[in-house]
């Protein structure tokens, strides 16, 4: 909570006291948390610490490594950890994934990589919608509903983001746009206050 509020300190001096142990959350919302704020290099530094711990990194895990090297700026980083994911970690590539490396590309300067990398990988768990925002990004809002019919007809569902919370041992995760958990009323009534 502190790592998504900004206070980064405090997320790290929780994250350093309590009891993380293999707990890939902890891992991962901490490594998402450093990447986040502008501390790439922590954030890396904590991945590469995990793995020496022998604590296998999920696809969430990833694309905070992969948020890191995005917003570092880092290229070959980011290609590394991306076509080593798989072999190195059972992780297969996700949309997030493959849209931190058109991003990456993009903030680079590189464009028109970015844009072979979403043709090249299309096919791969639905890049069409990297393309897509891209696509509204640059401007070219013609495209828009072409693109959405092809999705659409492919298929293609961008998944919504959520977040997880543990409280009294017990993880709660929210999805955005549902409002299906048991006190979202209540939770609800909290947050417009």
């Amino acid at each position: 909570m502190y790592a998504k509020c900004g206070c980064m300190e405090s997320a790290r001096r929780v994250f350093d006291e309590g009891d993380v142990g293999e707990d890939v959350f902890a891992w991962t919302a901490m490594i998402a948390g450093l990447a986040s704020h502008g501390k790439c290099r922590e954030a890396i530094e904590l991945f590469d610490q995990m793995q020496r711990l022998g604590i296998k990194p999920d696809e969430r895990t990833m694309t905070a490594v992969l948020l890191a090297c995005r917003n570092a700026g880092w290229l070959s980083e980011g290609h590394a950890y991306l076509k080593s994911k798989q072999k190195n970690y059972g992780v297969w590539p996700t949309i997030q994934h493959y849209g931190c490396v058109v991003d990456l590309l993009a903030r680079v300067g590189r464009l028109r990589d970015a844009e072979e990398f979403i043709m090249k990988n299309a096919h791969r768990t639905g890049c069409s919608s990297v393309n897509f925002d891209m696509g509204l990004q640059t401007g070219k809002w013609h495209d828009k509903a072409r693109t959405r019919e092809l999705m659409n007809k492919r298929g293609l569902v961008k998944p919504p983001g959520s977040s997880k919370i543990e409280i009294d041992g017990k993880i709660h995760e929210f999805i955005v746009g549902d409002s299906s958990h048991p006190e979202a009323e209540e939770i609800y009534s909290k947050l417009d206050e």
